[in-house]
């Protein structure tokens, strides 16, 4: 939290490391995302991975050729630290110091669903970004078997384990 108070920038992109990206990143789409949040100054987050696409959500339009969806305001998750783009001025009011990442998820999701319509949650029908979630916190070990054989033997092979 005092990293993210201490930089200069608006717009941040949190990518935690439990994943592994499984493809190459849509980079015209991020660039559509930056744009759009960049200019809908009440977006919170614009959600990068499949996960909003999963949650209930309505369709709010199209931009620069991508549809767009929001999060509804009962949705599981919605301070969910999946890959996004997050507007910091309005997500420092809703982290805690003293939560772990896993935490805020959690307890964040409460604090954000009683101000939510102050500011929305978006992404694509689609994701920018791919990937395969490789560790969660609650586990105590990695779990490689939902990758494929070829990205198995890169990670070994480059003993980035």
């Amino acid at each position: 939290m005092r990293v993210l108070a201490k930089d200069s920038n608006e717009l941040i992109l949190i990518m935690l490391e439990d994943y592994w990206c499984n493809s190459p990143a849509d980079l015209a789409g991020l660039g559509i995302a930056y744009t759009y949040i960049s200019e809908n100054k009440d977006v919170l987050r614009f959600d990068l991975s499949y996960d909003r696409v999963n949650k209930p959500h309505r369709e709010v339009g199209r931009f620069l050729g991508k549809k767009i969806i929001e999060t509804t305001k009962n949705a599981p998750y919605l301070m969910s630290f999946q890959t996004g783009i997050w507007r910091k001025s309005l997500l420092l009011p809703y982290i805690l110091d003293v939560e772990t990442p896993q935490e805020c998820e959690i307890n964040g999701t409460d604090r954000l669903r009683k101000k939510y319509g102050d500011f929305s949650i978006v992404a694509f029908d689609r994701a920018v970004i791919n990937y395969t979630p490789v560790y969660r916190g609650h586990r105590s070990e990695l779990s490689l078997q939902k990758l494929s054989n070829e990205d198995v033997e890169k990670i070994t092979s480059e003993r980035w384990l």
